[in-house]
């Protein structure tokens, strides 16, 4: 029997220790494929332990969405606008409580768009608020990370499912204390809608949502996601059927449980 836990956000990055032990306000910006997940927390820097969590909150911005209606794979400005408000909002949080450290990393979306980069810049002119975009293998360690610090779990008997707006990853520890991360770059929640509309009902791209779904489409979308499982690795399978724990990270886990 499996547990499902939830995750709304990405808690905290894992930093080096310091020699000595202190507490440190940090804030962790997580930019995904739908909006940022902004955590603000007190941090013993000596185990890198969440000791209070003070703020948390998320703001959405359509990246995902500004890329699928692109004809050349970019940000469009007003989603470009909104962001940087957004940015400059996440600021000012920061500096009322007083954060001392700030890190932001960007996901799915960001890898994709072809004006990431320079978007990026003209955050750290507004804000500066210096963003990493990341790898879909480091989302996942990241996300396996997060699942460990937050919650009481054996890493050896844990799968962490990270589905984020534009990708999804499978992460588990490996025989050789590695991580071994399964990556789905189209299969975010997004990405799927998308198929199902676009693919399996054959419908307009502007169409904002799949329902109603038909007993034969969802039998077709069932087949789609099933086919992208097989894919797993072999390790991940055999996890799964023992006594793992899998821990789910995402608004879709979070809208679906509710």
């Amino acid at each position: 029997m499996y547990k499902i836990y939830l995750y709304l956000i990405i808690p905290i990055l894992c930093f080096a220790a310091n020699l000595q032990s202190e507490i440190e306000r940090r804030a962790v910006l997580d930019i995904g494929s739908g909006g940022t997940k902004v955590a603000i927390a007190d941090v013993d820097t000596d185990n890198n332990q969440i000791i209070d969590m003070l703020f948390e909150q998320s703001f959405p911005v359509p990246y995902q969405a500004s890329l699928d209606k692109s004809f050349d794979g970019t940000f469009d400005e007003e989603t470009k606008i909104l962001g940087i408000e957004t940015f400059e909002k996440i600021k000012k949080i920061a500096l009322q409580y007083q954060v001392q450290k700030i890190t932001a990393v960007a996901t799915s979306a960001f890898r994709k768009a072809n004006n990431a980069n320079d978007f990026v810049k003209k955050v750290l002119q507004s804000t500066n608020i210096h963003i990493q975009i990341i790898s879909q293998r480091e989302e996942g360690e990241i996300a396996f990370n997060s699942a460990v610090a937050t919650g009481n779990f054996d890493p050896n008997e844990l799968i962490v499912w990270d589905i984020g707006t534009g990708s999804m990853q499978i992460t588990v520890v490996n025989e050789n204390h590695d991580f071994t991360v399964y990556m789905g770059e189209q299969m975010g929640s997004v990405a799927f809608k998308s198929h199902i509309i676009d693919v399996i009902q054959d419908k307009d791209d502007d169409e904002l949502s799949p329902n109603p779904i038909s007993e034969e489409e969802l039998k077709a979308a069932d087949c789609y996601a099933r086919a992208f499982a097989r894919k797993t690795y072999p390790i991940i399978k055999e996890k799964i059927y023992p006594r793992a724990t899998i821990a789910g990270i995402g608004r879709l886990f979070y809208h679906s449980i509710r």
